[in-house]
């Protein structure tokens, strides 16, 4: 009876390391997230929080910022409609109440990010070619 218990506890142990159950230190988060595992630090007072995009990727795509900061996102929305979340080809898992809307429409969006965590977003046009990434929120 004891080595079927043994037995249960190494296949609960091994399926969570094979699934990417290691968290990234200092996120709480599990691994990376849309490709990013290490972000642009934009905390200080004076720095840029501005996410430029044009096909095929956004500028910076992995962007550090403190709880209570804002960032806005920069590009046509019509040609790179902005989608909260992990982008369907990639993985990772985020904060919960992502506050990054769907745009597809103008040129500028600002968010502001209450609460510390990490926030995916993605095109939804160009996911397919690596158009994603994730702001962190500390």
């Amino acid at each position: 009876m004891r080595s079927k218990s043994w037995m249960a506890i190494w296949a609960v142990a091994a399926a969570a390391w094979s699934c990417g159950g290691s968290k990234t230190p200092g996120t709480g988060q599990a691994g990376p997230v849309n490709g990013c595992s290490s972000f642009t630090d934009a905390t200080a007072p004076g720095a840029s929080r501005t996410v430029t995009f044009t096909f095929p990727s956004y500028s910076p795509p992995c962007l550090l910022i403190a709880a209570g900061q804002s960032v806005t996102f920069q590009g046509s929305f019509a040609d790179h409609p902005l989608q909260p979340g992990v982008a369907p080809n990639s993985y990772g898992m985020e904060g919960a109440s992502n506050p990054i809307p769907s745009t597809n429409s103008g040129s500028t969006a600002t968010v502001a990010f209450p609460d510390a965590g990490t926030y995916a977003y993605y095109c939804s046009r160009h996911f397919g070619n690596a158009m994603y990434g994730a702001v962190q929120v500390k």
